[in-house]
């Protein structure tokens, strides 16, 4: 989000800077809208930093090994291949 919002404001600058007419002044409603960029920017990014923050940090030791279904070479898996042959 803070990708989107920052790319459209600076989009719309460049808009509005190459449609500009000589005696207008946009200055003021372009440090209005990256103002309102910043307010919604800045707080999204200080939240997503907290959020990971507090995540649980990984110990040392690797994560357990996951085995297969039906794989593990114990008798249910005998059993299904025993019945998948009767069928």
């Amino acid at each position: 989000m803070p990708i989107v919002v920052a790319g459209l404001t600076f989009a719309g600058t460049i808009v509005a800077v190459l449609n500009q007419q000589r005696w207008s002044n946009i200055t003021a409603p372009l440090i209005v809208a990256w103002s309102i960029a910043a307010g919604v920017v800045l707080p999204t990014i200080l939240r997503s930093l907290s959020v990971i923050r507090q995540l649980p940090r990984p110990s040392g030791e690797p994560p357990p090994r996951a085995t297969s279904l039906g794989n593990n070479g114990g008798p249910s898996s005998t059993r299904f291949q025993e019945k998948h042959l009767e069928l």
